[in-house]
């Protein structure tokens, strides 16, 4: 497999990872402070079903 193609695979690996749901949850709520509070996540569509991945794993800055 030529680099060219190699490069065109891990950028199209990247994009499709960035855009799943729990991959975008992560991101959008790293490194935010929510207190001491309780963090509710409400999700709706074909693909929320993930969406609570993040919630799921140990993060830092999510409480547990």
């Amino acid at each position: 497999m030529s680099k060219l193609r190699q490069d065109a695979d891990a950028i199209i690996q990247a994009a499709i990872t960035a855009a799943q749901p729990d991959e975008a949850v992560r991101k959008a709520l790293e490194g935010r402070d929510f207190g001491s509070g309780r963090v509710v996540l409400v999700a709706a569509g074909k693909g929320t079903q993930n969406a609570d991945g993040p919630r799921r794993q140990p993060h830092s800055g999510f409480p547990h």
